[in-house]
């Protein structure tokens, strides 16, 4: 006698589909579509995408040209100052000097021919004291306006002679050092440039640093000229010159000082904190200047 297969609970079978190839050709119509659809959005996204890249870089480009033309309007501005300052400075010292230097001479002649108990030598003498005074500050102006020095000695030697005579002006001792330039004579525009830096660092630390000393080092960095100045003042917070009132806490200078090593293709750093000091980092790569005899235009 065979045996009924056991009943089990709970199951169905499933039935099979009367077309299992229309199935089939249905979902592949559907991934097909979906395909052509993210294929479709991949496209559109890519064309967004490049879209909005060309109209980044075309900003990006427009930005560098302002920038370059900025700075340009601004080395010219710089140039021609630089100009008119050499051109009053020759003039003060070679005519204003020399008439100044006549003047002297004059009064002194005119002292010699009067009496030795005139009334006028005393006033002829408060003369001289007054020539020479001017004669003094006519130099300094000289020197102000453009160092007779760095043409004839070149920058690290005009630099120290300044030095000497801010630390003496000043009452605070300066270290000055040079080192991989002796006897190398760098670009007219760059050596105008790093004593400008200088000249306007150590006027900040006299003005507003309250400094007990200041150091100096001028070097050949791996064909890169590097102005390094340091002073033990009070310091202040470097995220200063960013605010519109920069100028109005003292920091104006520096940011001069900023342009003057940008326009010569350069870059300046500025370490400080409260109570600490303030390092100024300078450099500038040689192969940046114009060469001699070039206008750098």
């Amino acid at each position: 006698m065979r045996r009924k297969p056991p009943i089990v609970l709970g199951t169905k079978r499933k039935k099979r589909s009367p077309h299992p190839s229309h199935d089939s050709e249905k979902l592949v119509h559907q991934l097909r579509r979906s395909h052509e659809d993210l294929e479709s959005r991949v496209q559109q996204r890519t064309a967004e995408l490049l879209q909005n890249n060309q109209a980044l870089e075309a900003e990006i480009v427009q930005r560098r040209q302002t920038e370059e033309s900025r700075l340009c309007a601004l080395r010219s501005v710089v140039e021609t100052q630089e100009a008119e300052r050499s051109r009053l400075a020759r003039e003060l010292h070679d005519e204003f000097s020399q008439k100044l230097a006549a003047l002297g001479i004059g009064l002194k002649g005119l002292g010699d021919e009067l009496p030795a108990q005139s009334p006028l030598q005393l006033r002829l003498a408060e003369l001289l004291n007054i020539v020479d005074g001017l004669m003094r500050d006519m130099h300094t102006l000289v020197w102000k306006l453009r160092p007779p020095a760095l043409d004839d000695l070149g920058l690290v030697d005009a630099l120290r002679r300044y030095t000497g005579d801010w630390m003496k002006l000043s009452g605070i001792p300066v270290d000055f050092h040079s080192r991989g330039l002796g006897g190398r004579v760098l670009p007219p525009q760059l050596e105008i440039t790093l004593y400008r830096i200088a000249q306007e660092a150590l006027t900040n630390v006299f003005k507003h640093a309250r400094a007990t000393r200041v150091s100096i080092l001028l070097e050949d960095n791996r064909n890169r000229a590097a102005l390094i100045i340091e002073d033990d003042g009070r310091g202040f917070r470097v995220e200063q010159l960013s605010k519109d009132g920069a100028d109005a806490q003292g920091h104006f200078g520096l940011i001069a000082m900023r342009e003057r090593a940008a326009l010569a293709g350069g870059a300046l750093e500025i370490e400080s904190t409260p109570g600490s000091g303030t390092t100024v980092f300078v450099r500038i790569p040689l192969s940046a200047q114009p060469r001699k005899g070039e206008t750098g235009k």
